[in-house]
């Protein structure tokens, strides 16, 4: 009995999947909005790295979520590039100037940037190898655990089949 209770106790960290948050059309502005929920691209004890999607109608913004490593602010300017396994840089935009967030011990960040469709494309059929983020502190490259390559492709997979789908109420 007490191996059930422990399994449906982890079904919810196992089970865990990359799916679409919301899709809806605003009811200030009409426009569709999607948002996806975040993927990890490097889990370890004293650092992580995630990604997650919004659009507002066709802006399609990306989301890069961190903690222990390349923290810092980052200017409208300070972009960061993502890196396929097939040497092929995508150049994303900040959004604005954003700050960092405490977040217990250690200062985090949830910044988000600009990116073209064709580049969710590009992401869709290339795994990840190497984030590059511009801050305050600096430049930082954050490589990307050959088993989590594959994750922003499946989130941005799936963020362009939903993009190609009538909004629906998840």
């Amino acid at each position: 009995m007490k191996a059930i209770s422990l399994l449906f106790f982890l079904i919810p960290f196992i089970s865990f999947s990359q799916k679409i948050e919301k899709d809806e059309i605003d009811t200030l502005t009409h426009k569709r909005r999607i948002v996806t929920t975040e993927t990890g691209l490097k889990n370890g004890v004293s650092q992580y790295l995630g990604a997650w999607y919004r659009t507002v109608d066709t802006t399609v913004v990306i989301a890069l979520v961190g903690n222990g490593v390349a923290v810092g602010n980052i200017s409208a300017t300070d972009i960061a590039i993502l890196t396929t396994v097939d040497d092929k840089d995508i150049t994303i935009q900040p959004v604005a100037a954003q700050n960092c967030i405490g977040k217990g011990f250690s200062n985090a960040y949830e910044h988000q940037y600009y990116i073209s469709k064709e580049d969710v494309i590009t992401l869709s059929t290339h795994k990840l190898q190497n984030v590059r983020r511009y801050t305050a502190s600096g430049t930082t490259d954050i490589p990307i655990p050959d088993k989590k390559q594959d994750a922003l492709m499946k989130l941005s997979k799936l963020l362009l089949k939903e993009l190609d789908t009538p909004p629906q109420k998840h």
